[in-house]
């Protein structure tokens, strides 16, 4: 998982410098707009910290897009998943979500929680290019502990039309008890331990 938030971390920060360079703004011109300090910005584009889901919502807000209000509902949507929202997944999210919240980002946040587990809806919503970041998202926001995670997951994975390479949903029957090795199809992060195993009880 820790590869996971690397990659999405890389990815955001790439993301938020193309568009701040785009307009041509400055740290300073993008800390005021977007209410997030010069300094916490920084970092993000450095990648050296990934950032809470309310700051990703000002900084798309001040470049007028959408991708962060759906990474936040991607979060909400798959910890409610399962039905419920358990201790761990609540603990999770609200460590994503951050402490610096106004009454209309609260607001929003209690209308996700409110509304129905669509991987359909959302999909839809989703701008070409992006799916992959959704997604895994989705996946930082659940603790497998649940069937309906994993169905909920699969369901998202093929609505955003996403391959195994790309991160989608994959389910592996083994044939027999015993070790399964795997590793990242990205080369460059197997190379820096990308990689693990499965164990199948008799």
């Amino acid at each position: 998982m820790d590869t996971l938030v690397d990659d999405l971390s890389q990815r955001l920060a790439l993301r938020i410098k193309l568009e701040r360079d785009g307009r041509g703004w400055s740290l300073a011109e993008l800390a005021e707009r977007a209410g997030v300090s010069k300094a916490t910005i920084s970092k993000i584009e450095r990648a050296e910290v990934s950032p809470t889901a309310v700051v990703l919502v000002r900084l798309a807000s001040a470049f007028d897009l959408t991708l962060a209000g759906l990474m936040l509902r991607a979060m909400i949507q798959a910890a409610k998943s399962d039905g419920t929202i358990d201790e761990a997944e609540k603990q999770r999210l609200l460590g994503k979500l951050g402490d610096d919240l106004d009454d209309e980002e609260r607001q929003f946040i209690r209308d996700q929680m409110a509304a129905p587990v669509d991987p359909q809806g959302l999909a839809r919503e989703v701008p070409k290019g992006l799916e992959p970041q959704v997604y895994m998202m989705s996946l930082l926001a659940i603790d497998f502990d649940h069937e309906d995670e994993a169905r909920y997951l699969r369901e998202l994975a093929q609505a955003l039309g996403l391959q195994p390479a790309q991160g989608g949903f994959v389910e592996l029957t083994f044939p027999e008890a015993g070790h399964y090795p795997f590793v990242n199809h990205v080369m460059s992060l197997a190379e820096r331990g990308a990689r693990g195993s499965i164990t199948v009880a008799g």
